[in-house]
């Protein structure tokens, strides 16, 4: 007799739990579930799993973001937003959705299923589920609470769990023979299978070893079968010295039993700096010369810091036989009148030198409402100094005709000062609108009155003069990183090009750390000999940016961090008023000189009290910063960071967002946060709801540039929960539905603000824009919610523009790729033996930094020449020498590729990748096809007829423009040049190669058009555009016509008849102004 079935129901573990509850009431770990979390993935994101396969770590409690209140930084960095094309070759996972039975499942906070049906499911209770409990005896009541039923509980065949791995049957193992058989089919698979298994080798790592045992130079007699003497052969490389010396250790950071000191480990300034500059790759980039009046600022030599300072930019020129000076004073000729100014720099024109010149007025040139008798008595002598930042500011004078000659003007910073002659005593502003005066010690001092170029030793006057900006940036974890400033922006952009200083050991003093590169860099501000590129070369480096977290920020300024009274490191707000939008920042803002006199008065005081009395009136801390022993600006020199600020703001106003919804807000959110299309080189983004608090820094700003759109598709007023609306209400004075417009407009203005921001290139409209959305946002984001008043992260608004117009953009002081390179040494910390850790990491880097010196050609100061078999073999071992943060990327690493013929010397390296077949593209191979293919090449001077017919197809391509390698998929949206249609936007279709009649292969792209409406929507304040599908526009053009890709988003503009895809008859997009390149 076969065994008889009972399937046991959701209704019978409700009794089971009830009962089994009554007896165990301990707590609620014998529930037979105590809570599910589903978490809902992103169809449209192919990519990486929702850890973002380790790339990034969780920043929610950085002191930069959201707690204003706490000193302490428990910081972690974020890091890479790396594009995900190679993830397409079989990495997309499928969504977590089908363990619910495809539907995507969410709870609200009391628990609530929304779909009963599945949460039955969930709870049946299968036959190897039990429940435990060591206090009484839970299995015999469960079983006699079994036997009291009506029929008997036995197996339920139909349950037993699926097999998902297992051996192969005899029937479907392929037959094999020899000794290893039926398992391997040689002694090498097997070695190699245990090998890999036993060390859990990874691909890439099996990939290089392949490589290697495969190539023609590999000789297996030449294997040595002890590793300790690669060990040896380390020391036979270039190497940096490592050096060494004792720093005091925090007794309250190790712990009882530690000693006193510990040995730290560095590399000198000086020998990195000499490394850059014999690596040729490196040198033949490097900019030394000076500021550049460009009309798109992108570098540092493109503002102020550095065509002001003797140390970066150009320190004097000769007019008439005279040496002119920035800071010096002038009178310059401006539309034939006779006019007075102050030399700010001397810059480089269309490669002409001109000078830039800072308007000082006269008596007579002040706006009416400072005419008075009181400055009528002095108008003979007293001068006043315009801001150079307004429009009136500053001019460029040309050298040749409108310099008059220099002149004595005093600038009175000290009220003993008397002078005879010309003076200054106040400064022209505007706050608001509005003209204002104030104290000429207000404001920062020119970079020449603490910024001295001491002139080469006779003997070296005719050697070249090599200036180098430093920029270093220093993390709580304790890596101090370096980058060089003359590198343009994009090499500094790669993690190569960022060079490690040193660890400092846990629980050691920062300030004993750096004390070797304070003590270098003094002598490099003077000026040294370097042999470079086999020519002796007068080197002079200086420290042009400090760059950190908020809180450590703080610490290397000398200021108290953020939880203080005054806790800015730029200015003397007072946390309580930290967002007031009518601050008058230049009036408060922190100046070095005047820094210096409080630091001086809090040293000097007599008892501690005292000294602790005055360090919070003025929000200083106790001592000078130790790099105040280097010639800077401390305030000036130590921008925000930008990636911390605006990921702080962007994670809280989504907290606030979320948070607001009802259930039925929360429920259309995931429909149109799952449903929306978003650019397929993100990773995939977790659920906003119920994994927000594990989001990446990347991830807050990547959700911040879609949110609006998102918002403006669901939210209506039934969507936030009473209460909030009720609240949104009492502080704004609106209606419902002026509250939800408000709510999104005040998202698109934090997301266009955010974009601004990270903006790579500013011109001097951009500031002005820049300027306009910074008060914007900080208007709106305090008028809809409390927890944004007096926030540290939005107060930074204050100081934004001042920091762009200072280092060019405000993406060059952002530390987004800095923390990334921090990210790959605590990922080394586990393979290290853990006893001499920063020691280890150092040995590391040098030896990595050594073979790429080799392999770009460096030149080897032992022996004054290059290896040229170096060079070779980093080009002959392709895969081996990919996805090393040491080197460049190549693209030669996948049989798939294949390289084509450039239409255009501006593009290197073009290559196709996946084949795909001209069906999947719903691309129409007809005579249409056939003549815009023939205009194509006609475009390139390419005017034979076509012979071949044949076309294959691609899903993806790759080139090099400039220095910068571009990626390029289907369904990229880009800016193209045409000289018939000038500059627009296209969706690519299809990329495609052609067989021309010479031979050679040339790539091509198929595109649809979109058409600009010429108007923006209403509440995002995007434009509109229309796509378009007609033979009114050619299709086809060379793949050279690409001006920028991936710089541009395109969102489609839904209507009611969107509901599970986008209506087909609608065509509108909305062109995405908030889409940026966060790192």
């Amino acid at each position: 007799m076969g065994p008889i079935v009972r399937t046991f129901s959701y209704n019978d573990s409700i009794i089971v739990s009830k009962a089994l509850n009554a007896d165990n009431k301990e707590g609620g770990e014998n529930k037979l579930q105590d809570e599910m979390d589903v978490e809902s993935d992103n169809d449209d994101n192919n990519g990486e799993d929702d850890n973002g396969n380790g790339e990034e770590e969780n920043n929610e409690d950085d002191d930069d973001d959201n707690n204003e209140d706490d000193d302490d930084d428990n910081n972690e960095e974020d890091d890479d937003d790396d594009n995900n094309e190679d993830d397409d070759d079989g990495n997309n996972e499928d969504d977590d959705d089908d363990i619910y039975g495809g539907e995507n499942v969410y709870y609200d906070d009391d628990g609530d299923n929304v779909d009963e049906n599945e949460m039955e499911e969930d709870y049946d209770l299968g036959v190897d589920d039990s429940i435990i409990d060591d206090s009484s005896n839970v299995i015999f009541k469960f079983i006699h609470l079994l036997a009291s039923m009506n029929e008997p509980p036995i197996l339920d065949t139909a349950h037993e769990d699926t097999i998902v791995d297992s051996s192969l049957d005899n029937d479907h193992m392929s037959k094999i023979n020899g000794s290893f058989a039926p398992y391997f089919e040689n002694a090498t698979f097997a070695l190699l299978f245990c090998w890999i298994q036993k060390h859990n080798i990874s691909t890439n790592a099996y990939n290089d070893l392949v490589e290697i045992l495969q190539h023609q130079k590999f000789e297996v007699k030449d294997v040595v079968k002890n590793i300790r003497r690669f060990r040896q052969w380390r020391n036979r490389l270039p190497l940096m010295p490592i050096r060494t010396c004792s720093i005091k250790i925090n007794p309250k950071k190790t712990p009882s039993t530690s000693k006193e000191t510990k040995p730290c480990y560095y590399l000198s300034i000086r020998d990195i700096i000499q490394n850059i500059l014999n690596n040729p790759s490196l040198y033949n980039s490097l900019y030394f010369g000076p500021g550049i009046e460009a009309e798109e600022k992108k570098e540092f030599w493109h503002r102020d810091l550095w065509a002001e300072s003797p140390l970066f930019g150009q320190d004097k020129i000769t007019i008439n036989e005279e040496i002119y000076r920035p800071s010096e004073f002038a009178i310059y000729k401006e539309n034939g009148n006779r006019k007075f100014g102050r030399i700010r720099s001397i810059v480089s024109v269309n490669d002409e030198l001109q000078i830039k010149i800072q308007r000082i007025y006269t008596y007579d040139e002040l706006p009416n409402n400072f005419h008075c008798h009181s400055r009528m008595n002095t108008r003979e002598s007293q001068l006043w100094l315009v801001d150079q930042y307004l429009e009136e500011g500053s001019i460029i004078a040309n050298t040749t005709n409108e310099i008059v000659r220099k002149i004595d003007i005093t600038i009175v910073r000290d009220s003993t000062i008397i002078t005879d002659g010309l003076f200054i005593k106040t400064i022209l502003y505007k706050n608001n609108g509005r003209w204002k005066l104030r104290d000429a010690t207000l404001d920062y001092m020119h970079p020449c009155e603490y910024s001295v170029l001491n002139p080469p030793p006779p003997q070296y006057n005719n050697l070249r003069v090599l200036k180098i900006f430093i920029d270093i940036y220093y993390d709580d974890f304790g890596g101090v990183y370096i980058q060089v400033g003359n590198m343009p922006y994009d090499m500094r952009q790669q993690l190569h090009n960022h060079f490690v200083l040193g660890f400092v050991p846990f629980g050691g003093y920062f300030e004993e750390f750096i004390r070797p590169f304070i003590r270098d860099i003094k002598r490099l501000e003077k000026g040294v000999l370097m042999n470079v590129q086999g020519i002796n070369c007068w080197v002079v480096a200086g420290l042009g940016c400090v760059t950190a977290d908020l809180p450590q920020g703080n610490d290397l300024t000398g200021v108290k961090r953020h939880g203080a009274i005054k806790g800015c490191r730029t200015c003397l707000a007072a946390k309580e008023n930290a967002t007031d939008i009518t601050l008058d920042i230049a009036n408060i803002s922190r100046y070095h000189h005047i820094t210096n006199t409080q630091f001086e008065d809090i040293i000097t005081a007599p008892t501690q009290k005292e000294r602790s009395d005055l360090a919070k009136e003025y929000g200083l801390h106790t001592i000078l910063p130790i790099l105040d022993q280097l010639q800077r600006e401390r305030h000036l020199q130590s921008p925000q960071d930008i990636y911390h600020l605006i990921a702080g703001k962007m994670s809280k106003l989504l907290k606030l967002t979320i948070s607001m919804l009802s259930p039925e807000g929360e429920r259309r959110f995931i429909r149109e946060w799952k449903s929306f299309k978003y650019p397929h080189q993100w990773s995939k983004l977790p659920n906003p709801i119920s994994h927000l608090e594990s989001f990446m820094m990347s991830d807050h700003l990547r959700l911040g540039m879609v949110m609006p759109f998102i918002l403006n598709r669901f939210l209506v007023s039934n969507c936030l929960k009473p209460q909030e609306m009720e609240k949104l209400q009492v502080r704004t004075n609106l209606n419902r539905n002026q509250v939800i417009n408000a709510i999104v407009k005040c998202w698109a203005i934090v997301a266009k603000c955010s974009r601004l921001a990270f903006k790579n290139s500013l011109t001097n409209n951009d500031y002005i824009v820049l300027e306009k959305y910074l008060k914007m946002e900080q208007k709106a984001l305090i008028e809809l919610f409390d927890d944004f008043v007096d926030l540290p992260n939005l107060h930074a608004n204050c100081h934004l523009l001042r920091h762009a117009r200072t280092f060019g953009t405000l993406t060059n002081t952002k530390v987004g790729t800095k923390e990334m390179v921090h990210r790959i040494f605590k990922n080394m910390v586990p393979r290290t033996n853990r006893k001499n850790i920063e020691f280890d990491l150092l040995k590391h880097y040098t030896t990595l930094q050594s073979i790429r010196y080799l392999a770009d050609g460096g030149i080897d100061p032992r022996n004054l020449r290059s290896s040229i078999e170096f060079m070779n073999i980093s080009q002959d071992f392709n895969h081996l020498f990919k996805d090393w943060f040491i080197m460049k990327n190549s693209e030669m690493d996948d049989e798939e590729l294949l390289e084509v013929c450039s239409q255009s010397s501006q593009f290197r390296n073009i290559m196709l990748r996946k084949p795909i077949s001209v069906r999947n593209t719903n691309i129409v191979i007809d005579t249409t096809f056939q003549i815009d293919l023939s205009l194509a090449y006609e475009s390139f001077g390419y005017h034979a007829s076509m012979i071949n017919k044949t076309f294959s197809f691609y899903k993806y391509a790759s080139y090099i423009s400039g220095e910068a390698q571009h990626h390029l998929n289907i369904d990229d949206v880009v800016t193209i040049q045409v000289a018939d249609y000038g500059e627009s936007y296209a969706v690519i279709k299809g990329i495609f190669k052609h067989k021309s009649n010479d031979g050679y292969f040339y790539p091509f792209i198929y595109i649809d058009w979109f058409e600009d409406a010429d108007k923006n929507h209403d509440k995002l304040d995007c434009p509109i555009f229309v796509l378009c599908r007609d033979d009114f526009y050619r299709n086809i053009f060379p793949l050279t016509v690409i001006d920028k890709v991936r710089k541009v988003h395109f969102v489609h503009d839904c209507n009611a008849r969107c509901k599970d895809s986008h209506d087909s008859e609608n065509k509108r997009y909305l062109k995405n102004d908030f889409f940026f390149e966060a790192i």
